[in-house]
């Protein structure tokens, strides 16, 4: 049986829920830290069948937001890298569409 994209572009974004709960805990003992999350161009240019993966990336990109927002004062630093177009298989299979 294949995994729906739904659900793995869910558990990516759960996974990093989750490192980012590790951080905050250390952010209460007082240490210092980066956030990094990398991601997407897709959110801004429709592209079928990407629907799970562009949601992701969005909810990723106000989810640093609010980190950064909510850490700024604390000693950990929150950054958002959203990257453009990459010559990938994705992008040769869905050329009609971007």
């Amino acid at each position: 049986m294949k995994t729906p994209k739904v659900l793995l572009q869910s558990l990516s974004l759960f996974v990093m829920l989750l490192a980012t709960e590790a951080i905050a805990n250390d952010k209460e003992n007082g240490k210092r830290g980066i956030i990094i999350n990398v991601g997407s161009s897709s959110p801004q240019k429709y592209v079928a069948g990407n629907i799970a993966y562009a949601s992701s990336k969005a909810a990723l990109k106000t989810f640093s937001e609010y980190l950064f927002n909510e850490y700024r004062k604390s000693g950990i630093s929150v950054t958002h890298v959203s990257v453009g177009s990459v010559n990938t298989g994705f992008s040769k299979r869905n050329k009609d569409t971007i």
